[in-house]
């Protein structure tokens, strides 16, 4: 509904900003009376103590005449202010600067260690994260990863023994067996086909005549 509403991200680190704003502004310009004067009626304090009288108005309250003009006049007034004070220690030098550091040491440093806002944000926000990355990632490097590559090795140092007992051993042996089995019996086919006619005639006439015999004993033994 509003541009200039914040993301979501930024809700924690822009309410941080608010109570340290809240804090110095309070006693100074009386918001105090101005946030009492724009409670809507019938409505109680939100918290106990110190702060029981104070509500805060919600986003479309925030925006009526009442509260949007004098907190508009204070961010004017509270830059004028800025800005004439710099005029008056840097430009017109009234003041020495160098004084100003020394009586003001706390309040220097916290100006310009900017509210350490971002040593803040990187303790509220970033080493959590950060930390949070690490065990997770140390996590993934000995839980997840020592499984995957234990997994990996196993299948390795499996596959290598189904290698020697199976592949090597029983495949090949057989296949190996077989090819050695085939040529010893070409080797002895060989013997045999010499090349030369006058044994193949000699062996046919051979042949032959065992033939002969081996049918003239069947004759007789069965006309006996």
């Amino acid at each position: 509904e509003h541009a200039h509403e914040s993301p979501q991200a930024m809700v924690v680190p822009l309410i941080v900003l608010a109570l340290f704003a809240a804090g110095v502004a309070w006693p100074m310009f009386g918001l105090a009376g101005l946030l009492e004067s724009a409670r809507p009626a019938g409505t109680g304090g939100v918290v106990d103590g110190a702060l029981a009288s104070i509500t805060i108005p919600d986003e479309h309250g925030s925006h009526a005449a009442a509260i949007h003009v004098p907190a508009g006049l204070i961010a004017f007034s509270t830059a004028g202010a800025g800005f004439l004070l710099a005029c008056v220690i840097y430009w017109w030098r009234l003041v020495n600067p160098d004084e100003i550091r020394k009586q003001f040491r706390a309040a220097y440093r916290f100006l310009l260690n900017k509210w350490w806002f971002d040593e803040l944000y990187d303790a509220l926000f970033m080493q959590p994260v950060l930390y949070v990355s690490r065990r997770i990632a140390q996590t993934d490097k000995q839980a997840i990863d020592g499984v995957v590559d234990g997994s990996a090795r196993s299948t390795i140092r499996l596959s290598n023994l189904l290698d020697r007992v199976l592949d090597q051993t029983v495949v090949d042996g057989f296949v190996n067996l077989f090819a050695r089995k085939t040529w010893n019996f070409g080797l002895a086919l060989r013997r045999v086909q010499t090349g030369r006619i006058r044994e193949y005639v000699l062996f046919i006439v051979i042949g032959t005549v065992v033939l002969f015999v081996l049918i003239s004993l069947v004759r007789n033994s069965l006309a006996g």
